[in-house]
């Protein structure tokens, strides 16, 4: 064995008598010689040097051709890598040499459907798995991709919500609600009724703070979180109240003041028998207004 990078001898394999010629395996995981003295082909393991076969062809073979060698399958991505528990998701899965694949599994499951687009992307429906990380491979007449941290794919738990504080707020919204439930972390949404989404949101795995959307009018709604793993079911603690605003009321305006008033002016009469009108000093007068 050589090492192109140093052009020096780093390893000796023993194969047959008078090795002619060799060739490198399409995959780069073999190397067979020809051995015209011993007329055989010796096949060489390059990951342990070893001989690991030997194969007769007959007197004085010099040259070999390794045609129609599939080529290993390899998975370079998953897209998305996580999708809810139940399955369903459409995943893109991109990667080398999948044409004549003929299974795609995620972990020990085999994908709900799949179809191979070209030579380097399979689509592929998840199937239903446990909370977890799987592998994702592809299968073909030459094996299964081996795995690798690239063809991960996680099936994640879907969200609760197990309390909401404060659990009531005005129906114009603005309220700061805390979320209190399970498997939170990578929130992508939260609603407070349908097609309400809350805003300013931030999540943890077992919190979320959101600020409440204008409600639908006076009443109560479910407030749902989205992930990756699905949306949380609905249930009584995530009961949310929008509360009527008060009525404006408009005073009462005082009645305009009196413009007209008249005078009235008080007088006594004379005792006299005579039936002589005397007028007396005047009294002071009273106004008296009317409203007109």
């Amino acid at each position: 064995m050589v090492d192109l990078t140093t052009n020096t001898v780093i390893d000796t394999v023993a194969v047959g008598g008078y090795p002619a010629n060799l060739t490198l395996h399409v995959a780069g995981g073999f190397v067979y010689t020809t051995n015209a003295a011993s007329g055989d082909v010796s096949v060489i393991d390059t990951a342990s040097d070893m001989v690991v076969a030997t194969i007769p062809v007959g007197r004085t073979p010099y040259g070999i051709v390794v045609v129609g060698v599939p080529q290993p399958r390899t998975v370079t991505s998953v897209t998305p890598n996580s999708g809810p528990a139940a399955g369903g998701t459409p995943v893109t899965v991109t990667g080398t040499h999948f044409t004549g694949s003929t299974a795609v599994a995620f972990g020990p499951t085999p994908a709900a459907s799949f179809t191979v687009v070209n030579d380097t992307t399979i689509v592929a429906t998840a199937p239903p798995g446990a909370p977890g990380t799987v592998d994702v491979t592809v299968t073909g007449p030459n094996g299964t991709s081996p795995t690798s941290a690239a063809d991960r794919y996680i099936y994640a738990a879907a969200p609760t919500v197990t309390s909401i504080g404060p659990n009531s707020g005005p129906e114009a919204g603005g309220t700061v609600v805390t979320i209190t439930g399970t498997n939170l972390a990578g929130t992508t949404g939260v609603t407070f009724g349908p097609g309400r989404p809350a805003t300013s949101l931030s999540c943890t795995a077992t919190s979320c703070t959101v600020t409440a959307p204008a409600g639908p009018g006076a009443g109560q709604v479910d407030v749902r979180v989205s992930t990756a793993g699905g949306t949380s079911a609905s249930n009584p603690a995530d009961r949310y109240t929008y509360i009527a605003s008060a009525p404006m009321w408009r005073s009462r305006s005082r009645p305009p003041a009196c413009r007209r008033c008249s005078t009235r002016t008080s007088t006594t009469r004379s005792p006299s028998p005579t039936a002589v009108r005397t007028r007396s000093a005047r009294r002071p007068s009273r106004r008296r207004c009317r409203c007109r």
